[in-house]
């Protein structure tokens, strides 16, 4: 098995609400840690692969697939930890912005929302595991598809400069994604 670590630093602030489906980050916290959920990592990753024109056969294999029935599974070969970071290292912070109405361009009366932020130069720590081995092939797509979700960025209000990271991919092992849940 080969395991990727991946440190993600918030060059930006970092919005955890999710507007659409009532869904959000904040609070992901549970005793120890704050963190960016590994689907939401995923998501975008396998987004950005889909949108440089991958072929749909590799990115299936690499994050699995519904079988023709729509009710089996195939598994992926890529699992997507959390990316975490401890609770006492992240400073509760919000900010309040007011609603712009699209059909006037101007703000709506009463209209002010505030949400969470996770403040830039945060770093967060998470991994990928895969199932056996990639191929060259596959590895470079693999990396492709983080360096973009990094360019795309993470969370929400990317379009108010909020979200942007870097990410940094190396070979870890078993043993150290103990060492960082285990703490």
């Amino acid at each position: 098995m080969q395991v990727w670590k991946l440190t993600i630093t918030l060059k930006t602030d970092f919005n955890t609400a999710f507007m659409r489906r009532g869904s959000t980050i904040w609070p992901l916290k549970d005793e120890k840690f704050v963190y960016i959920p590994g689907t939401h990592i995923k998501g975008v990753v396998k987004c950005e692969l889909e949108r440089m024109g991958v072929p749909k056969t590799t990115i299936e294999r690499l994050f699995g697939k519904k079988n023709q029935d729509e009710v089996a599974y195939e598994e992926p070969k890529l699992k997507f930890f959390d990316a975490v970071v401890l609770k006492s290292e992240v400073p509760d912070y919000e900010r309040t912005h007011v609603s712009i109405d699209v059909r006037t361009m101007s703000h709506s009366e009463r209209a002010l929302f505030t949400y969470k932020l996770i403040p830039a130069g945060t770093k967060f720590t998470g991994f990928i595991c895969v199932r056996g081995e990639l191929s060259q092939e596959e590895e470079k797509i693999l990396l492709g598809g983080i360096l973009s979700a990094a360019h795309y960025g993470f969370g929400n209000s990317r379009s108010r400069g909020l979200g942007s990271v870097e990410i940094k991919m190396e070979k870890s092992t078993v043993e150290e994604i103990k060492e960082v849940y285990l703490q």
